[in-house]
């Protein structure tokens, strides 16, 4: 969990480490499938993902690693964020990657912008903005 962090924030936080960082990979795609909105999309690094794309990425490096996170920093979030009606949030987080076949680890760290809107009595993604560094 973040370690500073606000009730929107947190609620973010555990949608990303639903996705990423626990090892259940039908917890993963159910969480996808639940939390992000049907018009998902990236950006990473400046490159636009289309949110289909995205999504097949994250199944993509499950397959082939795992992720723990080291650290996790809440930024900012707007000052109208809501858990029930959205918002955004940015967090800084630290991670490492490990390869299921060698074991090897890497660092990698990452400042996300996550915006997040009510589509059909919830709220989900809708849009991250990345930079990723590794």
């Amino acid at each position: 969990m973040a370690q500073k962090t606000t009730a929107f924030g947190n609620f973010v936080d555990q949608i990303l480490i639903n996705v990423f960082f626990q090892p259940d990979d039908e917890l993963s795609a159910k969480t996808v499938k639940e939390s992000f909105s049907p018009d998902f999309t990236a950006t990473i690094n400046g490159a636009s993902i289309p949110g289909d794309a995205y999504k097949q990425a994250i199944i993509d490096f499950r397959a082939k690693s795992t992720f723990k996170v080291v650290k996790t920093e809440e930024i900012l979030a707007s000052h109208d964020a809501d858990r029930d009606k959205g918002g955004s949030v940015a967090h800084y987080t630290e991670f490492l990657v490990v390869d299921k076949g060698t074991g090897d680890e890497k660092k990698g760290s990452t400042l996300t912008i996550i915006t997040c809107v009510e589509w059909e009595g919830k709220v989900v993604l809708k849009s991250l903005t990345e930079v990723y560094h590794k």
